[in-house]
């Protein structure tokens, strides 16, 4: 993961701070997990499936992709109408996690809570959760077997390609039938409306009219707001992966659909942010990387990715993406220093849509 090679950094927008940040990594602080084991099992009440899978810890979402997850959390809590869980006494254990075996100096939360069961009767769960703090903060363990979560991936998540691409073309059909599979599964019953984009690749020598105007050979890669489209340039893309590697092209796609992302969820550049959904420039760069990053973290569960792709996404992230000097965080076109989109690109890997800020997760009632 990003992380293990060093490059897990703070946001400099202003990322996710979560009140319950307040963990120890001496000493168990029982107290401050029961708080997050009640904020988790509200999200799942509330139907916030996203915000439930964002909060895992992150040796689960190594092993379990997002589609999983949030097919599990609609199974459990979907159909059963549960009410709230009232936590019981916590406690400090050492908690060994049956899906990879390790453990874990963690804090055990019983908790029960109402719902309706097979029968279509009221009844009462009453159960344990584990939690072991991260980075300063309780994050919490799904799967009681590796037979449940090897079954559970089976069913629910999207095969890895059965070769590797053998060329670009190749490359970006992969990379954008999964990208849309993605995201349409993240958003499904969410309040974002999900509609997949317009792609077009613009080959060797050719240019595209656009909504946004014409795109000459070498533009690299944009999203047009206009006609809702991703254009590629596709020898730019080749030399990319001759350069760095496929992943790096590949993560130009992923930035450039986030940018569609965050119009269908409502958020637009502006040079003066007045409203809760408008951000500058430099923000919605940042934001963009930072989806593309959420998307890495899926591919790498689901087995697609290894250190190398993410070490040439990274790479090139740092090396070539950084605004020239002289361009200021409130430029309209400022896009952030190659350390800034570097950071909000792990911060994306690392905490998922929580730590992107993206509106509209909440469930459609």
């Amino acid at each position: 993961m990003i992380a293990a090679i060093g490059l897990a950094l703070m946001l400099i927008t202003g990322g996710f701070v979560s009140p319950l940040a307040l963990a120890r990594q001496t000493e168990p602080d029982v107290a401050g997990a029961s708080q997050a084991a009640q904020t988790y099992l509200d999200l799942a009440v509330q139907g916030n499936f996203n915000g439930l899978f964002d909060y895992l810890h992150p040796d689960v979402l190594d092993e379990v992709p997002r589609s999983v997850g949030l097919a599990i959390f609609e199974g459990v809590y979907g159909a059963t109408q549960p009410d709230q869980a009232r936590v019981g006494q916590p406690r400090a254990i050492s908690y060994t996690w049956p899906v990879n075996g390790e453990t874990y100096e963690a804090v055990e939360v019983p908790y029960e809570q109402e719902f309706t069961n097979a029968e279509g009767q009221r009844d009462t769960l009453q159960s344990l959760m584990y939690l072991a703090p991260v980075d300063g903060q309780y994050r919490w363990f799904l799967g009681n077997s590796r037979a449940f979560v090897a079954e559970a991936i089976a069913r629910f998540a999207p095969p890895p390609p059965s070769e590797q691409p053998g060329d670009i073309g190749a490359l970006l059909d992969l990379v954008v039938d999964d990208l849309d599979t993605f995201f349409a599964t993240t958003f499904e019953g969410t309040q974002v409306r999900y509609v997949t984009p317009g792609v077009q690749v613009v080959g060797a020598g050719q240019a595209a009219n656009t909504g946004c105007g014409p795109a000459q050979p070498g533009f690299w890669a944009f999203y047009c707001l206009a006609d809702a489209t991703v254009y590629l340039d596709q020898p730019f893309l080749e030399d990319l992966e001759q350069r760095y590697g496929d992943f790096a092209a590949a993560y130009v796609v992923g930035h450039e659909w986030a940018h569609h992302v965050q119009t269908v969820s409502g958020t637009q550049r502006t040079e003066a942010p007045q409203a809760i959904n408008e951000v500058y420039s430099l923000e919605l760069e940042l934001q963009a990387d930072c989806l593309a990053g959420i998307w890495s973290r899926d591919m790498d569960a689901r087995e697609f990715l290894d250190l190398r792709d993410l070490a040439e996404a990274s790479t090139f992230i740092f090396e070539r993406l950084g605004d020239p000097e002289g361009v200021g965080p409130f430029d309209p076109q400022a896009h952030g220093t190659g350390e800034q989109r570097l950071n909000a690109y792990s911060d994306g890997y690392d905490g998922g849509f929580v730590g992107c800020e993206v509106e509209g997760l909440s469930p459609v009632r």
